[in-house]
């Protein structure tokens, strides 16, 4: 029998925190206890299987002491400082995943990461871990991230080891500053960045020249991804720039500043029409004062201004 709960608190300050819970359960998960990482989220159902455990691991000093409300609780929050302390990274070591682009990007690799198994095969734990290929926002990323960094069943130093090459990997992206121009609550034009890169990440992806030397796992996860508004194809923009290598983007570069010139001279004469006349040389000479006289307009604009002063003056237009 384990102990009456009736408070809704944690008998702990370490309890609180989600991190400690999900990997009491992941504990007992090992222990063959049948539990649920929903339990997590509620106190008392919680704290049944956290009392579960301690007696089972009280029962080797005999059922007396294994079945006593103090020694129960007092091994339970034993149990959650060793968790905290010695089996959970610090969070702290998370802090630089605070970033939109550095928590996009280290999701998308940690989702594609694998290593080779004694008998040769594959192994992602990522996706043997069943944590969601999907989240909606920074946030829901930055859990994932950490919740993959928990779950895994690997020593802490070796954890630290991959986060640390993450960590040394994204520093180079760091120097890179595209989009300067990209206004994230510009639809239109985030729309715009968004489809141009899909379509230069798919091409690429089929050709047999750039294939090899530009696409990752990484960046095919990111193709993947259906973003859900503004916000979050802003970041995916970024996080497709982010898992292309130095030459692929590079060859974006110098394609995407032309394609970005021609974007803007579509957008701004989106409501012109081209007109293609002959004068001669003296009325030319006339409609270069005009152009000076009217503080250096371009010949269009200029055109365009005494065509509609004419017409406001006519008496069509009475």
């Amino acid at each position: 029998m384990v102990p009456n709960i009736e408070s809704s608190s944690y008998p702990c300050a370490e309890l609180n925190d989600i991190r400690v819970r999900r990997y009491f359960l992941l504990h007992m998960h090992q222990e063959d206890f049948s539990v649920n990482i929903n339990d997590i989220h509620d106190v008392k159902l919680f704290m049944e299987h956290a009392y579960n455990l301690a007696k089972k691991l009280l029962s080797e000093y005999g059922d007396e002491i294994a079945s006593d409300e103090g020694h129960l609780k007092e091994r339970v929050i034993k149990i959650a400082k060793q968790f905290l302390n010695q089996k959970l990274i610090p969070i702290s070591h998370f802090e630089w995943l605070k970033e939109d682009r550095s928590c996009y990007y280290t999701w998308l690799s940690i989702r594609c990461y694998s290593y080779q198994l004694p008998n040769g095969t594959s192994y992602f734990p990522y996706i043997n871990m069943g944590l969601s290929n999907q989240a909606y926002n920074s946030q829901e990323r930055f859990d994932l991230i950490i919740s993959f960094f928990d779950l895994w069943q690997i020593s802490n130093s070796e954890k630290i080891q991959y986060l640390d090459r993450l960590k040394a990997t994204w520093s180079s992206n760091l120097l890179l500053k595209p989009f300067k121009w990209l206004d994230r609550k510009n639809t239109e034009l985030c729309d715009w960045l968004y489809d141009y890169l899909k379509k230069y990440c798919q091409e690429c992806n089929g050709s047999t020249t750039f294939q090899a030397h530009i696409f990752n796992s990484a960046n095919k996860l990111a193709l993947q991804i259906n973003p859900i508004n503004t916000d979050e194809i802003y970041h995916l923009i970024y996080a497709l720039y982010d898992t292309l290598n130095y030459f692929a983007i590079n060859n974006l570069n110098d394609k995407l500043n032309k394609a970005y010139s021609q974007y803007k001279f579509r957008k701004k004469n989106k409501d012109k029409k081209p007109l293609n006349t002959y004068l001669t040389k003296e009325t030319k000479a006339k409609l270069e004062k005009l152009r000076t006289h009217y503080n250096n307009r371009t010949l269009h604009d200029t055109l365009d201004l005494i065509i509609r002063q004419a017409y406001d003056n006519t008496i069509i237009n009475k």
